[in-house]
């Protein structure tokens, strides 16, 4: 149904711009891994804590869109050397309007301050609407190893 948001908002007043879903678990571990991934959806850092063994280093946006007030809250929680990771789901990846050049002006809101790259599905290994960490550890490892970087 168009105009249907995919998920219902229950709790009064919250904002999803003014959130990163998983970074009170996730802190110690960016701190130490000098890295941050950003996923659309919480799903996907509780399967990144999974595969990590609860080292996860990830949070969930809410969303594909990056909030001035969420790049700000990263930028001063990720150490200057750090990294940040963009896994955003293969639908956004493929949207003709969106795809990989949306992905990479997303990314730029970092790449000034930090080292920045994006997970990006180059031969299709991915459902429709996957995140990169859905269809498993193997999957993920590969797309992980071969993210690309912001120059």
């Amino acid at each position: 149904m168009t105009g249907t948001p995919k998920y219902w908002n229950y709790i009064k007043h919250y904002r999803k711009a003014l959130n990163l879903y998983g970074f009170n678990q996730a802190s110690e571990n960016v701190k130490e891994s000098k890295q941050i991934i950003l996923f659309e959806a919480e799903k996907s850092v509780l399967k990144q804590f999974t595969f990590t063994n609860c080292e996860g280093n990830s949070v969930a946006l809410g969303g594909h869109t990056i909030s001035d007030n969420q790049v700000d809250f990263i930028l001063r929680k990720l150490p200057s050397d750090g990294e940040v990771i963009l896994a955003f789901d293969h639908d956004v990846m493929t949207k003709e309007n969106e795809g990989e050049r949306y992905i990479i002006n997303q990314a730029k809101k970092f790449s000034i301050f930090r080292k920045t790259s994006y997970i990006f599905d180059t031969y299709n290994i991915l459902g429709e609407k996957d995140s990169p960490i859905d269809c498993g550890k193997k999957k993920w490892d590969y797309l992980f190893k071969w993210r690309k970087v912001i120059e």
